[in-house]
């Protein structure tokens, strides 16, 4: 199978909604849809994007994403990429296509000259959690809160 990874444009924007409502649904939670495209084009757009969106392309249709953003750690004094989400088509998994944007994110970092990635998967997660590991990933005990204001 041919997996094109490329970085995500404005013109996939219901591509990109609609792979955040599977990852939502997939991860039973709900994807605040409103406005999103509008959103998600602004933040795309941005001389400096506040948001690095990767696609996976299989035959024109996309099968995955990773989104990232460059965020700074106070303990560590140093800036590290986010992966904010990572998530292939549950239909298309077993297919390296999570290894190959994970590989492409990794090539992303090394790049912008970063040394690190952090990102947070459920607990439940096992497939996941096992899939990361395989990378060397090290697990931070941490939880992980949200407040609406």
């Amino acid at each position: 199978m041919i997996v094109d990874i490329r970085p995500a444009a404005t013109t996939d924007l219901t591509a990109i909604s609609n792979l955040c409502a599977a990852r939502a649904a997939y991860e039973r939670g709900e994807c605040d849809a409103v406005g999103s495209d509008d959103k998600l084009a602004a933040a795309l757009a941005e001389s400096t994007p506040r948001v690095e969106i990767l696609l996976a392309v299989s035959d024109s249709a996309p099968v995955g994403n990773a989104s990232s953003t460059r965020e700074f750690s106070t303990w560590q004094a140093r800036d590290y990429l986010h992966l904010n989400c990572m998530f292939v088509l549950e239909v298309m998994r077993g297919r390296r296509i999570g290894r190959q944007l994970f590989d492409a994110v990794r090539a992303e970092v090394k790049l912008a000259g970063l040394r690190l990635i952090q990102w947070q998967t459920p607990d439940w997660n096992h497939d996941a959690i096992r899939f990361y590991r395989g990378f060397g990933a090290e697990e931070l005990s941490k939880m992980r809160l949200s407040l609406d204001i």
